[in-house]
């Protein structure tokens, strides 16, 4: 006859899956928490003066899973956030066909202008660098 004991692992599973479960909740609340953070903070900190407000308007942050993987992110909604990001280089900007360029300032209407550049005006790295290291801190609160 042997000796040893007798250990029911089902509590202990089920403890185990529902910690899972918690712990996965808190870090989807979390997640939203976070990137609620990044896109105030890049909305406040953006190193640009609006003309329309789109671009302060439209930065975005989100936050999705990826199978066991939460993805924070922050991102322009406009399509020049590229540029605001990286600026331009020189680069010629023409009329379209049977239109003119005009703009306050401007002594005549042209077909087209030989622009000198954007300088950038980056704001998501800079956030995210600002930000990223206390959301890192907080989690953990959720992992301990």
């Amino acid at each position: 006859m042997s000796k040893g004991f007798k250990f029911d692992t089902s509590k202990l599973l089920n403890a185990l899956v529902s910690r899972e479960m918690k712990t996965k909740a808190a870090l989807g609340a979390y997640a939203d928490t976070s990137s609620q953070l990044l896109e105030s903070n890049a909305k406040n900190d953006r190193p640009w003066k609006d003309h329309t407000h789109d671009a302060k308007n439209r930065l975005y942050g989100s936050w999705e899973w990826q199978g066991d993987t939460v993805r924070i992110a922050l991102s322009h909604g406009v399509d020049y956030g590229l540029y605001l990001e990286k600026g331009t280089g020189p680069h010629v900007i023409e009329a379209r066909p049977g239109s003119y360029l005009f703009w306050d300032g401007a002594s005549h209407p042209v077909k087209k202008v030989n622009h000198p550049g954007s300088r950038p005006y980056p704001i998501i790295m800079p956030t995210i660098e600002k930000s990223g290291p206390s959301i890192i801190r907080g989690l953990d609160v959720i992992l301990k």
